[in-house]
């Protein structure tokens, strides 16, 4: 399914790093789960590696380890190719030298109405950010939660 540019929700993306260079099989199955409840769609995703020299190393799917390979494969989703190779670059040339990092792009289907509704009424999204997972922690245990 293409994506239409004037109806698609919020996008974002996020970086996976894996500071001993090992690319982790659990991460797939879990953002299978994700994608199959229809709450993001996947618009694209890239694995790289920093070498032992520092030197960025680009890889594509069919090219991760086979166990990986295989938990990717319950991933739905197309690879626009909105990532650039410079966009992978600065990823791979952020890692420490000889990590590997996931990138993947995806946009927030369960967010895309509302989105729509806040563009129909001349709204704009002034920001939006994550809050670290060790902060709300720090928050609610605060709260006695």
């Amino acid at each position: 399914m293409a994506l239409d540019s004037t109806d698609i929700g919020p996008v974002q993306y996020a970086v996976v790093a894996f500071p001993d260079g090992t690319l982790s099989k659990d991460l797939a199955p879990a953002l299978a789960d994700v994608v199959g409840s229809g709450a993001v769609r996947i618009i694209d995703l890239a694995f790289v590696q920093s070498g032992p020299d520092g030197m960025p190393h680009y890889m594509e799917v069919d090219t991760v380890p086979a166990d990986l390979k295989a938990a990717l494969d319950r991933v739905e989703g197309e690879a626009l190719g909105l990532l650039s190779e410079d966009d992978l670059k600065d990823l791979a040339m952020s890692l420490p030298p000889g990590s590997a990092g996931l990138f993947v792009v995806w946009e927030s289907l369960w967010a895309k109405r509302l989105a729509g509704a806040l563009r129909d009424s001349g709204g704009e999204l002034a920001a939006m950010e994550l809050i670290p997972h060790d902060v709300v922690v720090a928050a609610v245990d605060a709260l006695g939660g």
